[in-house]
């Protein structure tokens, strides 16, 4: 005989804190404790027995109750404080008494510790905070014999708290606030404008100008992703603006580039049918394995390419190429995309500061970093990973 009134098994207290660590892991910026619980129930199997225990008899379940405080959005619990290790372990213990009615087993508070030291460690109230404020009419003023924006020149901006390290200094301008923050500090983070509106700069400490990353009007937001280890960001505007800074939940590091200067070439006939004086110009050579010496074309066009000192060198370079990031630092590049061995092929063209992403369509299979003439060049090169040829 099936007993009318079974009593509903309660959802062990550290499978819930598990859980929820699982759910901010994976959800990586939560919108809501609701949302985290539905997450951790899905990942973690919870039994729809489990799920349906109220907490002290209330609308509340016990799951879901402990979730919210591990969440930060049950009352009187803010994340936006930072409590002392041993005061964030106790409050997970208390709550773990209330939600189940007595006091936790040693096994349990046990188990509480260690997962709520990761909680703590890996998920600090800095790291779920965010920045709510007005924008400052900062002022740069030039601190050296010669600006290339006069004297002194104004904007609103954001003026980062002290835990970011700003800084205020650039082109020989210092300015009245710290502006300016390093990309590993910015990385991951997401900029809301809430009124008004504001672009998000980023680009190098000694470039004369930065890049725009986005425009952001009342209500838009943008996460800060694809920033160079070497780069600044700042968020400006016109007019006064509103924000919101909401903080990574973890680290995201910025990209590497490694910056290259060219290489003096020649292309010399490499075919009986081939005739003629070298071709003259400059190339980013790779190594042997990854990139090919000659262009594979027929005739009078069939070259290896060589140094001055005769040595081969190796500019062309194979279906990895696809997604390499190639930014002219300086003098003029020409990036070629093309199928190995044919009579046409793309061409762009960059000037210093340009950028250009490789992006072989079809049945290209090839690349080439040169120059358009004679000239040598330096580029910084990003997500360009050799690969062996096939």
């Amino acid at each position: 005989m099936i007993r009318r009134h079974q009593r509903r098994r309660r959802p062990h207290a550290h499978r819930s804190l598990w859980q929820t660590l699982q759910a901010l892991r994976e959800l990586e910026d939560p919108r809501s404790s609701d949302e985290s619980t539905a997450h951790a129930i899905e990942s973690a199997d919870v039994s729809e027995e489990e799920q349906a225990v109220l907490h002290n008899g209330g609308l509340r379940t016990v799951i879901g109750y402990r979730l919210a405080v591990l969440h930060g959005s049950e009352p009187g619990i803010s994340w936006h404080r930072r409590p002392r290790g041993g005061d964030y372990v106790r409050l997970l213990q208390q709550s773990l008494h209330r939600s189940s009615g007595k006091r936790a087993s040693r096994r349990t508070i046990a188990l509480t510790t260690v997962v709520s030291t990761v909680l703590w460690a890996a998920y600090a109230p800095e790291a779920r905070a965010h920045v709510v404020g007005h924008a400052s009419l900062v002022t740069w003023s030039c601190v050296r014999v010669a600006c290339p924006h006069g004297t002194k020149t104004s904007n609103h901006a954001v003026a980062w708290p002290v835990s970011m390290s700003p800084f205020s200094r650039r082109l020989g301008y210092a300015a009245s606030a710290g502006v300016y923050v390093k990309a590993a500090r910015a990385m991951g983070m997401t900029v809301t404008v809430t009124r008004g509106h504001a672009k998000i700069y980023a680009g190098r400490v000694d470039e004369p100008s930065h890049r725009v990353v986005a425009r952001l009007r009342g209500g838009q937001s943008r996460r800060i992703l694809g920033l160079y280890a070497d780069e600044v960001l700042s968020v400006q505007g016109p007019a006064k603006f509103q924000y919101r800074i909401r903080f990574a939940l973890r680290p995201h590091p910025p990209l590497r580039r490694v910056v290259v200067r060219s290489t003096k070439a020649y292309w010399h006939c490499d075919t009986a049918t081939c005739s003629g004086d070298p071709w003259l110009g400059e190339v980013v050579s790779w190594s042997p394995e990854a990139a090919h010496e000659s262009n594979g074309r027929i005739g009078s066009y069939s070259r290896t390419v060589r140094a001055e000192d005769g040595r081969l060198l190796y500019p062309y370079m194979g279906p990895w190429a696809d997604g390499c990031v190639v930014k002219a630092v300086r003098g003029t590049v020409l990036v070629i995309e093309w199928q190995r061995g044919a009579d046409s092929w793309r061409e762009t063209l960059l000037e210093a500061g340009e950028t250009h992403t490789i992006d072989l369509v079809g049945s290209e299979d090839n690349a080439m970093i040169e120059s358009p003439g004679t000239n040598s060049f330096t580029v910084a090169l990003t997500n360009c990973t050799p690969k062996p040829l096939r």
